[in-house]
């Protein structure tokens, strides 16, 4: 969870108002925690997976039967869902979803054909009218409920809030745009002499509800072997030895389109795309086409796909150009190492692995995930990135174990994993929250405590104190957003019965973005194809694999025996269930006793 100092100097939003501000820049804010992010699937991204699985001649009854749960799951909760246009046809799909899922999909009889129907038929609707409905709710919320004496209730505006942005995300709006419109639109870098919220929600509505636009995109690739060779033009792409437009005049100094001798400026002309980033993405998918021909014969050195584009507005041309970065991978959190401790990590591992006890093939898969990880960091666009993590992954779990049922293998065995590290990260989360926010809290004697030198253990017997839990209440009080996140989570920390319920649907969300990641990996294998909001599925995807790879060195220092991944995988699967069985009896120290001390 994130605070921003701005927000909380504007006096002029409610306290709905202030909600959403933060939940907004906590979903889009790209070193949030992925608990607080932004999702990758909404009903559009849902809706294409149904239409994918039910149009697949290869999809398995029980694939499908999964994909359908978690629609059921997330149409059902979507607030937008239920007014405009959308209700009659909700309602027909929902009957359909309400029965057998596994004898709908498995017979290929008239009720499958009816749900394809309906799917097709809900799809155009999403595509025009949900982004508008969406807005319109949030100004009913946000502003005219507020004037006529009624409080919104702040989990819908959670909801229509996070369904809103992954829909925009979805629609070639990039993360680092949405923050944009928070940092230059919402909440002003430099605050406006009065603030308005309703003209600020009307410009951000105009904003991203406007048509597409027209851009010229231009790559400076460098480093070219022979640059007088190359033609002017590649299929659509035109190829200059100087740069195709001037930069705009306040724009910061840079040397991006200076020209070099070995330096040709690659122009896509007349992109449609939402907005400038937008377009710099639709270009780049080219440029990498064009680049995978051009090495497969012409160029042996390699082409490095620039981190950074140029783009021109056609509709102001005048203005001249901006250099934006490339999305890569949406940052994970990462442990800072200096000179030493890379020394020390190093030693460390080659000691660990190098024991005894530890089997030649664990070895080789442990090494093999720490090189396919590097080499997927090292790849220029998404999809590698994504195979080479998901090839890594899939290797650490399975080793060369052959069969089918790769997906639902990597599930069982990763899932409990992620499951054991979603308590401590969390407990993390909200120290280093109260850390920063300046909020004391104190023992019985009313001396200070030092949270962060408090194990997790002894930290989740400070957030179990109602007394505490009261004085965090307190302390969070001008953050509605974040007072009532930290105070679910806590509430759930108090009950061992609603931290079990988290923890299920926490494992249920894991499970489907497990099988997601693999079916995306398939469809990019087999069919260049590309998974929804995949920026963000392969930061999961990263998130997984180093979550899996800590655990796995961790186990080798606590468990001298440990015999290699296999092994690792069979505890954690056992102790996680140790730990849904104690909860499910009312006992939360299994929780506690699981935390790395």
């Amino acid at each position: 969870m994130r605070i921003d100092k701005r927000l909380g100097a504007l006096t002029a939003p409610t306290d709905a108002q202030r909600y959403f501000l933060s939940c907004w820049f906590n979903l889009v804010h790209e070193y949030s925690l992925d608990s607080y992010r932004v999702r990758v699937m909404n009903p559009g991204t849902m809706l294409r997976e149904i239409q994918r699985a039910l149009t697949f001649a290869e999809a398995k009854p029980e694939d499908k039967a999964m994909i359908l749960d978690e629609a059921q799951q997330l149409l059902a909760a979507d607030r937008v869902l239920t007014v405009g246009p959308f209700p009659p046809v909700m309602a027909r799909l929902n009957a359909l979803l309400n029965g057998d899922k596994l004898k709908l999909v498995s017979a290929r009889g008239p009720d499958e054909r009816m749900l394809a129907y309906t799917v097709n038929e809900l799809q155009p609707l999403l595509d025009q009218q949900y982004i508008p409905i969406a807005f319109s709710q949030l100004e009913d919320l946000l502003i005219t409920q507020p004037d006529q004496g009624h409080a919104p209730d702040l989990t819908v505006v959670h909801g229509i809030t996070a369904a809103l942005l992954s829909t925009l995300l979805d629609r070639n709006f990039s993360l680092e745009s949405l923050y944009r419109i928070y940092a230059e639109v919402l909440v002003p870098r430099k605050p406006d002499r009065v603030y308005r919220f309703d003209r600020k929600l009307g410009l951000t509505r105009l904003l991203l509800t406007q048509p597409s636009q027209i851009f010229d995109v231009t790559f400076a690739l460098d480093q070219i072997t022979k640059p007088e060779e190359i033609p002017a033009a590649l299929g659509h792409l035109a190829i200059s030895d100087t740069p195709p437009f001037a930069l705009h005049v306040r724009h910061a100094k840079t040397s991006y389109l200076t020209p070099l001798p070995k330096r040709r400026f690659v122009t896509i002309r007349g992109l449609s795309a939402a907005d400038r980033r937008a377009a710099g993405l639709q270009a780049y998918d080219q440029l990498a086409n064009v680049i995978n021909l051009l090495r497969f014969e012409y160029e042996q050195a390699r082409l490095q796909i620039p981190g950074q584009f140029a783009v021109l507005d056609l509709s102001r041309p005048e203005q001249g150009g901006r250099v934006y970065y490339l999305p890569r991978v949406v940052p994970n959190p990462t442990l800072a190492l200096n000179g030493n401790d890379a020394a020390d990590f190093v030693a460390s591992v080659n000691e660990l692995i190098g024991g005894s006890r530890f089997s030649d093939e664990g070895r080789d898969r442990i090494t093999s995930a720490f090189r396919l990880y590097r080499q997927g960091r090292d790849q220029d666009t998404i999809e590698t990135k994504l195979v080479h993590w998901w090839t890594a992954l899939e290797y650490l779990v399975r080793g060369g174990q052959a069969g089918s049922g790769i997906g639902k293998s990597v599930e069982s065995s990763l899932a409990p994993v992620i499951g054991l590290s979603y308590a401590p990260k969390l407990l993390i989360v909200v120290r280093n929250l109260l850390t920063d926010f300046g909020i004391g809290l104190v023992d019985a004697n009313c001396q200070p405590l030092n949270l962060r030198a408090l194990t997790l253990g002894q930290l989740w017997d400070v957030f179990k104190d109602p007394t505490q839990q009261a004085a965090i209440h307190a302390g969070l009080a001008a953050e509605p957003f974040l007072q009532i996140q930290v105070q679910q989570f806590l509430s759930e920390v108090a009950t061992p019965a609603t931290m079990l319920e988290r923890l299920r649907k926490h494992d249920q969300r894991v499970r489907w973005q497990i099988q997601r990641l693999w079916r995306t990996r398939c469809d990019i294998v087999h069919s260049a194809g590309r998974g929804a909001n995949h920026l963000l599925l392969c930061s999961n995807l990263e998130y997984y694999l180093k979550t899996a790879l800590h655990g796995v060195l961790a186990a080798l220092r606590s468990v001298p025996t440990l015999s290699g991944p296999l092994e690792y995988f069979d505890r954690e699967a056992y102790r996680y269930d140790c730990i849904i069985k104690a909860l499910a009896a009312g006992n939360d120290a299994e929780v506690r006793a699981s935390f790395p001390t």
